[in-house]
């Protein structure tokens, strides 16, 4: 079974698991990338991303746990693509197999754990906009949320930019929000500029290291 904790300075999540566990997971992402790779490209790049963090773990590249004797693999994630890593492998697993839907849940309890151990007036905030007023669609997965990362990215760390997540995603994740509005529409003009096509478009991260 997976298990994580968040990070010291509330970026992200520290997700764990033995090599079953990890494998799983790799699989699960890629079988939802796969199934949605002509249909939506963009959640393709979406997944695969993550599903790389996870095979750079399996292979000894990341992070470590140690729990009497037995050493896990790990890896980090930020916040904001955790979460919409969690919502959308829930939304397009509803026809998966018991053994993948137990890795769905699995995710579900491991990002819910994560966001109150860390504080709970954030979490609850978290939760109460992902269980009631997420969108299902979202044609720009990878790049609005690389916006919004980034903008968390660059606030100070602690509980204070944590207890903002609800209130970006409200802002600039929502396809009727006027900040989503303003954000595709910048995003349609880079890819246009550099002559590709947007789903190829990826945000850099801010300049210096993460602080987790």
């Amino acid at each position: 079974m997976l298990f994580g904790k968040p990070t010291p300075k509330g970026t992200g999540v520290e997700i764990y698991g033995d090599a079953m566990d990890l494998q799983a997971l790799f699989d699960l992402v890629t079988s939802i990338a796969n199934t949605q790779r002509e249909t939506f490209p963009t959640l393709y790049d979406f997944f695969y991303e993550f599903a790389y963090e996870v095979m750079k773990c399996q292979d000894g590249e990341r992070i470590f746990y140690t729990d009497h004797d037995t050493k896990y693999k790990g890896f980090r994630y930020n916040w904001i693509e955790f979460i919409l890593i969690v919502k959308y492998t829930r939304i397009f697993s509803s026809y998966a197999n018991k053994f993948k839907q137990f890795v769905v849940y699995n995710l579900e309890y491991l990002l819910e754990t994560s966001l109150k151990e860390y504080d709970l007036q954030g979490a609850a905030l978290i939760l109460d906009y992902f269980e009631n007023y997420f969108p299902a669609q979202n044609k720009f997965i990878p790049q609005v949320s690389q916006f919004i990362r980034n903008i968390f990215l660059q606030e100070k760390t602690g509980k204070i930019r944590f207890r903002k997540i609800s209130e970006l995603f409200e802002l600039y994740f929502h396809p009727i929000s006027d900040g989503y509005n303003k954000v595709v529409a910048s995003i349609k003009a880079a890819a246009f500029i550099k002559e590709i096509e947007i789903h190829k478009l990826s945000l850099k991260m801010p300049p210096g290291e993460i602080k987790w």
